[in-house]
């Protein structure tokens, strides 16, 4: 069964939940050890986390795969909460909105897939 999300659906989301996410997310970049760091060391610790981090989510399944057993839904959420989380602060170090991060990410997909969508007038 294929599904077809309306185009306005997808593009007028509330941002208020993520912008908040991400302010409360880049409180981190008051912290005195990370003002102490220089700009590349701080660029270099969150990127460095979100690949630790991505990597972390990637070990649930890889610990379920094989052995066909039922994957850790809760380790899986805090591992993409983390990765999540440095998505946002990295975003923040660079001046760029996390909601219109996904705002051009869903622009991308309704390009890519327009199949997938369908116009509501």
């Amino acid at each position: 069964m294929m599904y077809r999300l309306p185009v306005q659906d997808v593009m007028s989301y509330d941002t208020q939940l993520v912008d908040q996410f991400q302010r409360e997310a880049s409180t981190v970049m008051s912290e005195p050890w990370f003002t102490a760091l220089s700009l590349d060391a701080r660029m270099a610790f969150l990127v460095i986390g979100l690949g630790q981090e991505a990597g972390e989510a990637q070990e649930v399944y890889k610990k379920a795969i094989p052995f066909q057993k039922e994957r850790d839904k809760e380790k899986i959420a805090e591992e993409l909460g983390d990765t999540l989380w440095h998505i946002a602060t990295i975003a923040a170090m660079e001046s760029i909105s996390l909601a219109d991060i996904m705002r051009k990410s869903m622009q991308k997909f309704l390009k890519r897939y327009p199949h997938r969508f369908v116009e509501v007038s």
